[in-house]
């Protein structure tokens, strides 16, 4: 990983890469988009995954699946009240989960676009990746 990860970085510059510090096998990097100047940038979805589908083409070492997690801010379906009795929004996280085959990757986003509810979607928390074995490199 000690190699892979500075390529990961520079491939995903816009992005905040870090490793999962729960993963004992140093396999999982999480994504998360960058603030610039205070404010969020827009995060393009299939932007992401071509570039991801990319660098899976270009790393021959990658051999496994990868687990995929998209993890997610949406609007909670219950009913919500303040103080006043007034109904209000309340934010949950969700998540979808996927293993493309590593010649699918990119599809990844379009499923996800029909996966998830499009009334309650507010915005991405992080995208989860595991490269399995990849410490081989």
């Amino acid at each position: 990983m000690e190699a892979f990860f500075p390529k990961v970085k520079s491939v995903f510059a816009e992005c905040h890469c870090e490793l999962d510090k729960s993963d004992s096998n140093e396999e999982t990097i999480l994504f998360r988009h960058r603030p610039y100047n205070n404010y969020l940038i827009k995060f393009e979805l299939k932007v992401f995954f071509e570039k991801l589908q990319k660098l899976a083409d270009e790393t021959p070492e990658l051999r496994e699946r990868l687990y995929i997690s998209i993890n997610f801010a949406q609007l909670d379906d219950g009913a919500n009240y303040n103080i006043f009795g007034k109904p209000i929004p309340r934010q949950i996280g969700g998540y979808l989960d996927y293993k493309p085959r590593l010649h699918k990757i990119e599809d990844v986003a379009e499923e996800f676009i029909d996966q998830v509810n499009r009334d309650r979607f507010v915005d991405f928390k992080y995208i989860e990746v595991v490269f399995s074995n990849i410490n081989d490199v």
